[in-house]
């Protein structure tokens, strides 16, 4: 099946303002086209901002309570630098980045960076749902002509899915495309990245003791712990198999060490039994990648896939270093 792009169902009629642009003239324009949301653009056409019936709200309640809003223009309401959309992204894509993001408005640039529309969540939702049903007819048909058609239909219908299925978490493939955009914004604005590999320590050994359905709970549980100890923003994938990668937007190096550290701690503050491992319950090990935001972080990342390499040489030694265990960009730091 070939990816659906993006550009099928943007909104290339969104209102625009410049950054000077009287606050009244913003709410004005956003009543005359009935939209939720204006871009802010520079001279270029280019998003600078964008602003959304939220920004507006939070003006009229500063005007409640007697602050001088009057002189107020667009770069006073909008939110900078906002999260874009390349118009040949695909939907799929374009819909984890807006789901993971838990941005309901998001504006699409062509190749020049220039506003080209917007797309809102609710549209991404619709747009996928339609492509699911499409598929699931496809499907239908497969079942009834009985043809080689059904396993490669099928196939293609579970590539649609966000989630795996077992844990509730992203699956590798939107973490994919979540770790691509995150990165390549991150690069753009100068912002912190850094994203780990956990491996739960032994883990063949858990399914050999205890069965595999035993063994799946266990995965859950072990998503819960870490789950319980990050923040909304960070967000989890399974990577594969008992490996999972943590995207941490805004964390530097030294951060994400501390939040491995108490993903470290959460396994050993509330155990999960294992008999069959050296300290007879479950540990994870892990490795850590940053995008360089200080000169000790000096290792170049240049797309995804370093992320990836990184973390996972990390990881490597984290495993080598005896497990329950991390490996950072700028030290060698053991479980406590």
């Amino acid at each position: 099946m070939q990816p659906v792009e993006l550009r099928s169902c943007i909104d290339t009629e969104i209102p625009t303002v410049s950054v000077n642009s009287p606050a009244r003239d913003v709410v004005h324009r956003m009543e005359q086209a009935r939209a939720s949301a204006v871009v802010v653009t520079d001279a270029d056409r280019r998003p600078v901002g964008i602003i959304t019936e939220r920004d507006v709200l939070c003006m009229h309640a500063a005007l409640l309570r007697g602050e001088p809003v009057s002189g107020w223009c667009a770069r006073e309401l909008m939110t900078p630098q906002p999260v874009t959309l390349p118009i040949d992204e695909t939907l799929y894509s374009a819909l984890v980045i807006s789901q993971n993001h838990r941005i309901r408005h998001l504006p699409v640039v062509d190749g020049d960076g220039r506003l080209a529309g917007m797309v809102t969540h609710p549209m991404l939702i619709n747009a996928h749902l339609r492509l699911i049903d499409e598929q699931a007819e496809r499907l239908r048909r497969a079942v009834a002509e009985e043809t080689e058609s059904l396993s490669r239909t099928n196939r293609e219908l579970l590539t649609l899915s966000l989630t795996d299925a077992m844990l509730g978490i992203g699956n590798r493939r939107a973490m994919e495309a979540d770790l691509r955009h995150t990165l390549t914004m991150a690069q753009a604005h100068g912002k912190a990245l850094t994203a780990m590999l956990i491996d739960v320590d032994h883990f063949k050994r858990y399914n050999d003791h205890y069965g595999h359905l035993a063994g799946d709970e266990a995965l859950r549980q072990v998503v819960a712990r870490i789950q319980k100890v990050i923040r909304n923003a960070d967000r989890l994938y399974r990577y594969g198999g008992e490996e999972f990668l943590l995207m941490l937007p805004g964390c530097d190096g030294s951060q994400a060490v501390e939040v491995g550290k108490r993903i470290l701690a959460a396994f050993e503050q509330d155990p999960i039994d294992h008999e069959a491992a050296p300290l007879g319950r479950l540990t994870v090990s892990i490795g850590i990648a940053s995008l360089a935001s200080s000169p000790d972080e000096n290792t170049p990342i240049v797309d995804a896939e370093d992320f990836i390499r990184i973390a996972d040489s990390r990881l490597y030694r984290a495993k080598s270093s005896g497990r329950n265990c991390l490996r950072g960009p700028t030290e060698e730091m053991q479980a406590a």
